[in-house]
């Protein structure tokens, strides 16, 4: 690994260049370049390109300045470890959404930047899913590998899942749920036995390590965006009590959509909203759709848009939410809707945008 100036773009990057011209080695190299490349997420590292040098292959990189949870000291506090963890659950979830499984999650590839912004980092593991497949030797780190992986089966989400519980057990406890273990006995203890439990703190964040770290692996949670869910879920912005609405509001909508400012009055698609946001952290657009009536208006209007306004996406960007109906004359619409953003061209400048990249 080198850190490089990006001297086209004024940017500090990492490149990392393969010293080995094993053709085994340059194909797990190409697989991690192509696993990083199919995410974009706050919480996963950046791949900028891909190229040779001297018949090496190397890959360009996102420069995280900070530190690993290695480096970390614990035990932490609780709250600090729920952060922590849902940023982690995030980039595992956007990971999971595109099929790539990281295979190898631990303290070491895990980075907090400067900003306190959780990033995954370190693909050279990864693979497509394939749960239930054999494999043979294990793929991982010990302390931090699933029962099913010991046992010669290929990695897939619930395993990620396990290893992820297995790092926040760390941070909670100071070392991972079977550090006592001697090396030798690792194995049988990991597929024959329960982890144990958490001692102390929040019995909630208690009970979702455990679920990650259940043997059977069916037990565990699906994916990291059911584990993400659940743990946003535990979050203080989720249990905060909505503000009572004014005497001159009424809450019932019938067929109309709820909007921006009947927010404090939207109740019951707080999963939705989150799944939804989840999805615009890694997605350009996210299609909602469904039967008339069933709310996609005001899941959208009163729920995704001013949760997006509120900072929901994390990615430091300051956003305005628009509402268009196309028509007939989309661009049309979308420039009226626009008009009069001051980071956006006049009117005309704008059109002649929209027209040459929908040429």
């Amino acid at each position: 690994m080198y850190v490089a100036e990006d001297t086209l773009l004024a940017r500090p990057v990492a490149i990392k260049l393969i010293t080995s011209l094993d053709p085994a080695a340059r194909q797990r190299f190409l697989l991690e370049a192509r696993a990083v490349a199919k995410i974009h997420h706050p919480n996963v590292v950046d791949i900028y390109r891909i190229a040779t040098y001297k018949q090496r292959p190397y890959f360009v990189t996102e420069l995280v300045r900070g530190h690993t949870l290695a480096e970390l000291t614990k035990p932490v506090a609780p709250q600090v470890a729920l952060d922590i963890a849902i940023g982690v659950a995030r980039g595992l979830a956007a990971a999971h959404r595109r099929n790539v499984v990281h295979c190898d999650l631990k303290p070491t590839n895990v980075m907090i930047d400067l900003e306190g912004t959780a990033k995954i980092i370190d693909f050279g593991l990864a693979r497509m899913a394939a749960e239930g497949h054999t494999i043979g030797a294990p793929v991982g780190t010990p302390d931090y590998m699933a029962p099913e992986v010991w046992a010669g089966e290929a990695p897939g989400r619930r395993a990620d899942v396990y290893s992820f519980g297995a790092v926040l057990f760390e941070l909670l406890a100071g070392a991972p749920p079977f550090a006592d273990v001697p090396p030798a006995e690792l194995r049988h203890r990991v597929t024959h036995g329960e982890a144990p439990a958490l001692p102390g703190g929040d019995p909630a964040l208690a009970e979702i390590v455990a679920r990650c770290l259940r043997r059977d692996r069916t037990a565990r949670f699906a994916d990291g965006d059911e584990l993400r869910e659940a743990l946003e879920q535990l979050h203080a912005s989720a249990r905060k009590p909505a503000r009572p609405s004014r005497g001159d509001e009424n809450p019932y909508r019938g067929l109309l959509p709820f909007e921006a400012s009947h927010r404090e009055m939207f109740f019951g698609r707080r999963a939705e909203i989150a799944a939804v946001v989840a999805r615009l952290r890694s997605d350009p657009i996210v299609l909602v759709t469904g039967d008339s009536g069933v709310g996609k208006s005001s899941l959208c209007r009163a729920g995704v848009l001013p949760a997006i306004e509120a900072g929901a996406l994390a990615d430091r960007r300051t956003w305005t939410a628009r509402t268009i109906t196309p028509g007939r004359s989309c661009v049309a619409a979308l420039i009226e809707a626009l008009g009069g953003l001051p980071e956006l061209p006049d009117d005309g400048q704008l059109a002649s945008a929209l027209a040459r990249h929908l040429a």
